[in-house]
């Protein structure tokens, strides 16, 4: 800290909990970048179209 080096222990459970919620933020980020894009008026795609594709390509 102020350029000195500094050390910062955690526990465990601390450590998992701080992982799930940045982890969550990222999935919200992604979630609202999705919203505004289809206010905007983008298309999505169908997920029989989705699924058909994946179904074709890995079955």
């Amino acid at each position: 800290m102020n350029g000195e080096a500094a050390i910062v222990v955690q526990d465990a459970a601390s450590y998992e909990k701080t992982t799930l919620l940045a982890e969550q933020a990222r999935q919200d980020a992604k979630l609202q970048t999705a919203m505004k894009y289809f206010r905007k008026g983008g298309a999505g795609i169908k997920a029989a179209e989705v699924f058909g594709k994946l179904e074709t390509k890995y079955l």
